[in-house]
């Protein structure tokens, strides 16, 4: 047998046309005696480029951001108590000092009128003790010594020194009292605290001299006429000190700069984090701890603030507050730092005696972190600049058909880009694509590419006409693979990173001007 086949161009009307496939096969008349005789049997099929069809084909890729953070803020913040001041000591007296003991030769008067002439004091002393303190080494402060006359003779020029319990000198604590100073009046000196180590318990001595005076009357009430000396003191304020203390106050105010990072915060609501406080007490005295971080939020828009009760000469004590859902707040890109302020009021003893001293200190650590120790802290919201992050993707897209296509030159169709980004809001920091598609080739042969530009928001689909393009598919994978490069642009911006960039990527209404491949039998027009 032999056979004729011809491809041929037929016209449909209308301007249109088809490529025929024509086989004619003839059969050569057959003869078996004059028993059997088969006439020429002609069977006539035909495929067109419209017989081969392709489904429309989507895929869907989602673009989520890798978390952005920002390694654990932390600072050990030593503050010494300092110069602690003390109350006012209300006014002391000591007890009288006779007449008798300062001018012995009294007692060997008769009653009557004597004049007595001037004379110097004989040394008297008393003994003497402060309620607020039993030892304190002062900065500064005063003490107003003030000599009240209950004698019956005037007092001169009078000098009252301050000595130890066991009759030693103490350096710089003496003071005069000019006289003269009449019965029944008093007269007043001041002695400087600054640089005076001063015992509780103290002898108070008195030295100076009488003028003495005409027609006193002597009797044994004038024999046992006295002086006293009373003692107050203000503006007290000590090194140290076993006193009754009353409340302190430690002020810190400061910045904790972040560690250098890509990631710039102008705002950045917390994922996951938790606030640590942790503080060691080296005084004697408890106190309360107030905080206050202006730099980071709360949901309603108030600066953070704790408090931490904290007992004496304790250590590792520890607050810790969920911060999930607050927000980081950093006044520029260029200015990465966490501004913090924080009081300690420490608890006044009351008429309890406590040793502290001005080296004594409280340390407070602060540390912003993740959930757990050491963990970076998250956000689900950032505006500022975000690290540049590779978010490229890559797939394959299945060509459905009944045929295995080699080669096909495209008339129509389109491929059309969706993008969906709730990510980002503004242009800034806006992700970019770069679509490539290797199996669809442009009149160059070169690969279809696709550029989206800044991804923000819901866009309008991107459509490209495929007209002229044409399909290059080897017979054992019968797939369309795209490639994208997703870059973001290091600029602020502002990011729900919670949120994913949705890709969609539709093939749809391809039509063919020739298609080169393999052919299923149901293409095969039958006539």
């Amino acid at each position: 047998m032999s056979g004729d086949s011809t491809i041929s161009k037929e016209s449909i009307g209308n301007g249109d046309s088809l490529y025929v496939f024509n086989k004619t096969i003839s059969i050569e008349k057959q003869e078996v005696g004059d028993k059997l005789s088969i006439d020429d049997i002609h069977k006539h099929f035909s495929q067109t480029v419209d017989d081969v069809a392709i489904e429309d084909n989507e895929v869907e890729e989602m673009i989520g951001f890798d978390p952005v953070g920002i390694d654990p803020i932390e600072k050990i913040i030593p503050s010494e108590v300092g110069i602690i001041s003390l109350d006012n000591i209300e006014p002391q007296t000591t007890d009288p000092y006779l007449f008798s003991s300062i001018y012995p030769g009294v007692v060997d008067l008769p009653d009557g009128t004597h004049d007595i002439p001037g004379f110097d004091l004989e040394p008297v002393t008393n003994e003497f003790s402060f309620d607020d303190f039993s030892e304190a080494d002062f900065e500064s402060g005063v003490l107003t010594i003030t000599l009240v006359n209950g004698l019956v003779i005037p007092l001169g020029d009078v000098v009252v020194g301050l000595k130890t319990a066991s009759g030693d000198d103490i350096p710089g604590a003496s003071t005069t009292v000019n006289g003269p100073i009449d019965p029944e009046t008093s007269g007043s000196g001041t002695l400087d605290l600054t640089g005076v180590d001063l015992p509780g318990d103290i002898i108070v001595e008195v030295t100076g001299n009488s003028p003495g005076g005409s027609g006193i009357p002597i009797d044994d009430d004038a024999d046992s006429s006295s002086f006293s000396v009373e003692i107050a003191g203000s503006d007290l304020e000590v090194i140290s000190a076993t006193a009754k203390i009353p409340q302190q106050t430690i002020s810190e105010t400061g910045t904790i700069e972040l560690e250098p990072d890509s990631n710039k915060v102008l705002v950045a609501t917390i994922l996951e984090g938790s606030m640590v406080i942790e503080v060691d007490n080296h005084m004697a005295v408890s106190s309360m701890l107030y905080l206050s971080v202006p730099s980071i939020q709360t949901v309603d828009g108030a600066e953070f603030q704790t408090s931490i009760n904290i007992t004496g000469n304790t250590i590792d004590i520890q607050g810790q507050t969920d911060i999930s859902g607050y927000s980081l707040v950093m006044s520029s890109v260029d200015d990465q730092s966490v501004n913090y302020e924080y009081d300690v009021l420490t608890v006044d003893t009351g008429d309890e005696l406590v040793t502290i001293a001005a080296e004594d200190s409280i340390i407070v650590s602060i540390r912003v972190q993740g959930p757990d120790t050491g963990e970076d802290l998250t956000f689900s919201y950032f505006e500022g600049m975000v690290a540049p992050q590779d978010l490229g993707f890559d797939g394959s897209m299945e060509i459905e058909s009944d045929s295995e296509i080699l080669e096909a030159d495209l008339s129509g169709g389109n491929l059309i880009i969706s993008i969906n980004n709730p990510v980002n809001t503004l242009d800034g920091g806006a992700p970019e694509a770069g679509i490539m598609v290797g199996q669809i080739l442009d009149t160059n042969d070169q690969p279809l590419e696709i550029s989206t530009g800044p991804m923000v928001g819901e866009m309008e689909p991107q459509s490209i006409d495929l007209s002229g393009y044409r399909i290059l598919l080897p017979r054992d994978d019968q797939n369309l693979y795209y490639t994208a490069g997703v870059t973001t642009a290091y600029e602020i911006g502002s990011y729900s990173l919670l949120d994913s960039v949705q890709v969609d990527i539709l093939v749809t209404g391809l039509v063919f001007n020739t298609v080169r491949g393999y052919f299923s039998q149901d293409a095969m027009v039958d006539s």
